[in-house]
């Protein structure tokens, strides 16, 4: 499993501004990453997290939405062909506990067969 990439998001936003979608499409058209992807039995998951502010209910549909909205742009824009698992893990599971405002996020990560 290799973690691809993280894509920050704003407070209860699961929408991406143009330039973070440019970005993120942009990432996954870079030779280097083109390569890792590839390989069409490498399953892409998509993991959303949100904060620990708020409701959990909440904070559990804002990370799912945030991934669900990332693996689109992954199929659509950025014309993957990979399988694609989302997940969205609330404010429970945090990407990092000491700063909570990097909870705000998705992250990519590929799963190589073996």
């Amino acid at each position: 499993m290799e973690r691809l990439t993280v894509i920050p998001f704003d407070i209860g936003q699961t929408v991406l501004h143009r330039d973070a979608v440019y970005k993120l499409v942009k990432t996954f058209a870079n030779p280097e990453m083109r390569d890792k992807v590839s390989d069409p039995t490498i399953i892409l998951v998509v993991a959303g997290y949100a904060d620990t502010g708020g409701r959990t209910d909440r904070n559990l549909r804002i990370s799912q939405e945030r991934a669900e909205r990332v693996a689109r742009i992954l199929k659509v824009r950025a014309k993957l062909l990979n399988a694609m698992q989302t997940i969205g893990m609330g404010g429970t599971e945090l990407l990092d506990s000491r700063r909570p405002d990097q909870n705000r996020a998705v992250e990519i990560w590929a799963i190589v067969p073996r």
